[in-house]
């Protein structure tokens, strides 16, 4: 879930900034198959690496937050400023929560298996000052951004304006955990298949992201019905309906796209694709949006299949 998160260059280069923030301890019970630690290890599939890799917690100012698995071409990591393969977010009384660590282990057939909890809570400032309210209003922009795409555009020139008149910045803090998430990737040829349940600890979430991105720019085209053409700008909704396009990386010849999406209960649910490269943002990739307030239970399940070759 981006809510025009902006690049924050001077954490980059500070190390402080390196390490997630912890704030009040939390217990978390670790299934059962979860036993055996799994060794940083790279998966081939058609000369495309896939890596779990806890060091890598990403660029700018979500610099610190867990990843899901990483991509490598050619041995460089194209992820840059995205969330990577397989996370998770989740809105939860107006706010945006993520997964500030992940534990990853073995499982069964050689399938690797993440379990993180959603601790970290986003919140804006105007310079030194942070706001509650202004965080709510930031957050309420942002579903209007996603909602009309055709305003998309002036919408983000206009966001920029605002931003950069007040002195407007986010920040991660610590938060009582609201959804815990567990993911399991299967690597095939070409393929990540993923199966992802979110348990719900609160009440009060209305809405869970599942996340799929990686670097603007290694997927400056998109291709649809076979054509290459201009990608999508901002966050744009999909029909599911196949064949879902795909974001392409003609340098290197690889097609990035989602298929074969299951929502286990029932539950609406969308799929986005998205696109920003600016000054301030780096990132390509597609996000499914599953609607959870009406939801009676406290798991959710989201099945799909990512495609990089």
């Amino acid at each position: 879930m981006r809510t025009n998160i902006p690049r924050n260059r001077a954490a980059d280069n500070d190390p402080a900034a390196r390490v997630g923030r912890r704030g009040k301890a939390f217990t978390v019970e670790i299934p059962a198959f979860l036993a055996k630690p799994a060794a940083v290890r790279y998966i081939p599939a058609v000369g495309v690496d896939f890596k779990w890799d806890p060091r890598y917690r990403g660029e700018g100012i979500s610099l610190g937050l867990s990843r899901g698995l990483v991509v490598l071409v050619d041995g460089g990591n194209v992820t840059q400023e995205g969330m990577g393969l397989g996370t998770a977010a989740c809105r939860h009384r107006g706010y945006t929560y993520f997964c500030g660590d992940a534990i990853a282990h073995d499982g069964e057939n050689g399938n690797l298996r993440a379990c993180g909890r959603l601790d970290r809570r986003i919140m804006w400032r105007a310079g030194e000052w942070q706001s509650a309210w202004l965080t709510r209003l930031v957050e309420t922009s942002a579903n209007g951004y996603m909602s009309i795409p055709k305003l998309q555009l002036p919408l983000m020139a206009m966001s920029t304006l605002i931003r950069r008149t007040l002195r407007l910045n986010p920040r991660f803090v610590p938060a009582p955990p609201v959804a815990e998430a567990l993911f399991a990737y299967a690597v095939r040829e070409g393929h990540v298949d993923i199966d992802c349940t979110v348990r719900l600890l609160r009440r009060g979430s209305t809405k869970v992201f599942i996340m799929n991105e990686l670097g603007a720019d290694f997927f400056p085209k998109a291709i649809v019905r076979q054509r290459i053409i201009a990608p999508p700008t901002g966050w744009q909704r999909l029909a599911r309906d196949p064949p879902i396009p795909a974001l392409y990386d003609r340098h290197h010849g690889l097609r990035f796209s989602l298929s074969s999406i299951v929502v286990t209960p029932a539950a609406p649910h969308r799929l986005y694709w998205g696109r920003e490269k600016t000054a301030e943002y780096c990132w390509a990739g597609f996000e499914i949006e599953v609607d959870v307030w009406r939801l009676h239970a406290q798991a959710l399940s989201v099945r799909y299949v990512v495609s990089l070759a």
